[in-house]
């Protein structure tokens, strides 16, 4: 079977706003990147992901600062999501909010209430915080 990669290509190269929009493509094994000349012209109802690099950093001791000025620029500029791409090994995407970042689903945030039985953010949903279900038995009445 041989793949045809050239509707593909077209495909995606009208979803960053055409071939002149480009400037220059990266790619590895499992990504592929491209510098934009105007981000405006991506496709905006099209889901895709568009990372954004802030800044290159070798970590060591006199790059505290400018490794956390980056970070903090990343998170405000992200909506709180930040990828980092070691120079060796997988990315890894990471968030400010309790969140899976396979799928996006956000979690509510954690607070006291939800590790309480007596309120419904932490009862349990089948007995409602009580500890005990309800028996389906009839009670037993003075005439039985």
């Amino acid at each position: 079977m041989s793949v045809k990669y050239t509707p593909l290509a077209e495909e995606i190269l009208g979803l960053v706003g055409g071939p002149d929009n480009v400037t220059k493509v990266y790619h590895c094994v499992t990504r592929l990147r491209f510098s934009l000349k105007d981000d405006s012209k991506v496709d905006a109802k099209k889901k895709h992901d568009l990372d954004v690099v802030i800044d290159r950093v070798v970590v060591r001791d006199e790059a505290r600062t400018r490794l956390a000025d980056a970070i903090e620029l990343a998170l405000k500029k992200s909506g709180g999501l930040l990828r980092l791409v070691p120079a060796v090994g997988e990315s890894e995407l990471l968030s400010e909010r309790p969140m899976c970042t396979i799928d996006g689903i956000v979690l509510p945030a954690v607070t006291p209430r939800a590790f309480s039985f007596a309120t419904p953010e932490g009862a349990c949903p089948t007995c409602q915080g009580l500890g005990v279900l309800p028996s389906k038995r009839k009670a037993k009445t003075e005439s039985d």
